[in-house]
């Protein structure tokens, strides 16, 4: 390939530390590509599933190694260099000083290597009056490996495409005036971005560096709701850094665990289990309405609340999926559905609405509301009935006052707390891709979620090891289908939450891949029981002789297991 000659094509980079910073990660890249030296800066990109190039933002550091770690999750990700101001010319290297035989391509009009011709006019689309088409190609960095198959070729269209129509809309952008607002450029077609995308787009905000103190958060785990409380009012407290949370026994003491991402992801699902049943919430108990509490509306607890779900959404990918449509919508800014007497939680006022709406007469409708009105004067309705038909419409006026009136400002304060790093914005942009991370209904967990879910490492083929490691990944499979099946006392959820923290997949996955490890007496010692580190989402499952025995200690070890003993 034309790149490969040129010293452009792919190269595995290697980092000497985790903390390199822009400078220290730039002159690595000078390094493998000299040329880059020269080219008035770059920025990096990586392609999505639709092979689509997507930039990696800029932070005001540049591009530290810690923050290319963050935005790009996957191991050996590849990714593509942009150069910025100057396009870098593909010449290789003379051979011997023997001048290449060139010939013109009818297409774009260029002299083409006659080697390299019956190539380029494969991939050559540039019409006769377009004389910067192979200038865009050849300002693009990409990674080759030599191969001509299908999918190289489809993602070099992609990279040439994509390219071509972000960086002449950058240019555009560019000539504007310091005074004029920026708006971020949609190329080609506009069309809706799909959940990862929204999400990745969120995460990017996130500082990957160490904690502050004002982030670590001191945790009980029976008031996990108060705790978290504390921590998100402080003054201080910094959303776009990660947390450090530290979960407390009752003797003051901490639990062990080192967050790296699995206390964390702990923190908010007991968070988020305690938060949908706390009194700011009221409603069946995966369809829950705001609740009005008048001293939390006074401190400004629902707009804390806010925070603490966009944190857990971005941060950790554990979602509040027990909004009702009601809420949901009034936080996305969207139509409500019509109001239902069933959702007013006080029994007293639904019952009086209730007479209301069954009286068969005038008479008795006014005379239900006259038993009624403090109610509805308190909910802003009018007590005034002149006919029969208006009955209905009176009941469900009053039902979405008591419903949504009520609770306006708590909303409010709701949608202000979701602002934080951008989730509700995205909500009121998009708010058909995010309404899964709040409203239920999504897939249960099955059997083949945790299947695919995990790797195994397994030892060398052939070997004793591997042998006992077979048969236990055997007796793995087979719990897992009984548990499947809801006959044994623990479920795939509880397993998931052992091994991860969460309850659920999160909606980007997770930061690495789970992996299954076995418990070898002699790495190990004697361990009947299976172990866990949730934050490199790691189980590590005990070797018995018999399945019976497997599954006993498998199921008595994350049953009487609820704190991080060895994460």
């Amino acid at each position: 390939m034309l790149l490969e000659e040129c010293g452009l094509g792919r190269k595995l980079i290697t980092f000497s530390n985790n903390t390199a910073s822009h400078a220290e990660v730039a002159e690595c890249l000078y390094q493998a590509y000299p040329l880059l030296r020269h080219a008035g800066g770059f920025t990096l990109a990586r392609s999505d599933r639709k092979r689509e190039l997507t930039k990696i933002p800029i932070p005001p550091t540049g591009y530290s190694v810690a923050y290319l770690r963050l935005g790009c999750k996957a191991k050996r990700t590849p990714i593509y260099i942009i150069p910025l101001q100057k396009h870098i010319v593909l010449q290789p290297p003379e051979e011997n000083q023997v001048p290449a035989v060139m010939q013109e391509c009818f297409t774009c009009k260029n002299n083409i290597m006659l080697t390299h011709l019956a190539e380029h006019i494969a991939t050559c689309k540039c019409p006769n009056g377009n004389e910067n088409s192979d200038e865009w190609k050849d300002s693009v960095t990409q990674p080759e490996d030599g191969s001509s198959s299908s999918d190289d070729e489809a993602v070099l269209m992609a990279v040439e495409l994509s390219l071509q129509n972000r960086m002449v809309d950058e240019h555009q952008q560019n000539d504007m005036s310091p005074s004029q607002p920026t708006t971020e450029i949609c190329h080609g077609e506009e069309s809706e971005p799909d959940l990862e995308t929204i999400l990745r787009r969120l995460e990017n905000q996130l500082d990957a560096g160490p904690p502050p103190f004002s982030n670590y958060i001191n945790v009980m785990r029976d008031t996990v709701l108060s705790s978290a409380m504390r921590a998100f009012s402080r003054q201080n407290f910094s959303p776009e850094k990660r947390l450090n949370v530290v979960f407390v026994d009752t003797e003051n003491t901490g639990e062990g665990a080192v967050d790296d991402g699995g206390p964390t992801r702990e923190f908010f699902r007991l968070m988020i289990a305690e938060l949908k049943n706390s009194r700011y919430f009221c409603g069946p108990e995966e369809v829950k309405n705001l609740a009005l509490v008048s001293r939390a509306v006074q401190a400004g607890d629902y707009r804390v609340i806010g925070q603490m779900l966009a944190v857990s959404v971005i941060h950790a990918g554990i979602t509040p999926s027990f909004f009702s449509e009601r809420l949901y919508s009034l936080i996305s800014h969207c139509p409500t559905p019509p109001a239902d007497i069933e959702e007013i939680e006080d029994w007293e006022v639904r019952q009086m609405l209730q007479k209301i709406k069954n009286a068969e007469t005038l008479e008795g409708a006014q005379d239900a509301m006259i038993e009624a009105s403090g109610i509805l004067a308190l909910l802003g309705c009018s007590t005034n009935l002149r006919s029969l038909h208006d009955r209905d419409s009176l009941v469900e006026e009053a039902a979405r006052a008591y419903v949504e009136g009520r609770v306006k400002e708590a909303t409010e304060q709701l949608t202000e707390g979701l602002k934080t790093l951008g989730l509700a914005d995205a909500i009121k942009a998009h708010p058909q891709m995010l309404k899964p991370l709040f409203i239920s209904g999504s897939k249960p967990l099955d059997v083949d979620d945790i299947l695919k879910l995990f790797r195994v490492n397994f030892s060398c083929p052939g070997s004793n090891r591997r042998r006992v490691e077979n048969q236990t990944v055997m007796f793995w499979r087979d719990w897992l289908i009984e548990v499947g099946e809801s006959s044994r006392p623990v479920t795939l959820q509880q397993i998931l939450i052992f091994a991860s923290g969460a309850d659920k997949i999160p909606p980007l996955g997770f930061p690495c891949k789970p992996t299954i490890q076995f418990l070898h007496p002699e790495d190990y010692g004697m361990r009947i029981f299976p172990e866990a580190n949730t934050c490199d989402i790691t189980l590590r499952l005990p070797l018995h002789a018999s399945y019976l025995q497997f599954r006993e200690k498998m199921e008595s070890g994350i049953l009487q297991s609820p704190t991080f003993g060895f994460a």
